[in-house]
């Protein structure tokens, strides 16, 4: 990501250059970031796959299983934040933003639709994750080594599958460098990005 640049609406174009191309890239360190959402007694963090980004509707997005902690959360809070770390470049983005859960309606369905075979069955447990188990190979998803499953059994499966889109309000840029920090803000204005510079 290409971040030599003083002119704000440059750099934040350059960002979510960067967010759209991560999902297409499974070596792009921006495409597991880290996604936190906090409860009544707690905050969460867990790394997920970035299924979507769209700069137009400042939009970022990914998928989960819907009996997972972090839905019950964001129905509660919508207010999550997103932790993208380029190591090499040594470039942070917090992004700060409202999230809206999808199950078993067109968004989650067009999502679903699009989804690998392979990645489908990661829905099928019977088990919510989290759950107690006896062993680790305890959970026993559709088709591992065995017949395909049945069409029913995917259904099943769609059940339990989940999108969660969130709409970007707040970006924070930070680029680490030994002959100076450079960090920057991005707030949403209602029209557009208005950046200003920050001490790091």
């Amino acid at each position: 990501m290409n971040s030599q640049t003083s002119n704000f609406e440059e750099l934040n174009a350059r960002i979510w250059q960067a967010f759209e191309q991560a999902p297409l890239d499974p070596s792009d360190p921006f495409r597991a970031p880290v996604l936190g959402t906090a409860s009544s007694c707690c905050c969460a963090l867990r790394t997920v796959i970035l299924r979507k980004a769209a700069a137009s509707e400042r939009i970022l997005g990914c998928y989960s299983d819907s009996r997972a902690p972090k839905i019950s959360q964001i129905q509660i809070n919508p207010h999550v934040q997103w932790l993208f770390y380029r190591p090499e470049e040594r470039i942070q983005i917090i992004a700060r933003a409202t999230a809206a859960v999808h199950h078993m309606d067109s968004v989650a369905r067009a999502a679903w639709d699009n989804t690998l075979l392979e990645h489908r069955l990661n829905y099928s447990s019977v088990f919510a994750p989290g759950s107690e188990i006896s062993a680790p190979d305890s959970i026993a998803l559709l088709h591992r080594g065995g017949r395909p499953p049945a069409p029913k059994e995917l259904d099943r499966a769609f059940a339990n599958f989940a999108v969660i889109v969130t709409t970007v309000e707040h970006l924070d840029f930070l680029r680490l460098n030994l002959d100076g920090n450079r960090r920057a803000a991005f707030t949403w204005n209602g029209t557009s990005f208005k950046g200003s510079w920050l001490a790091a």
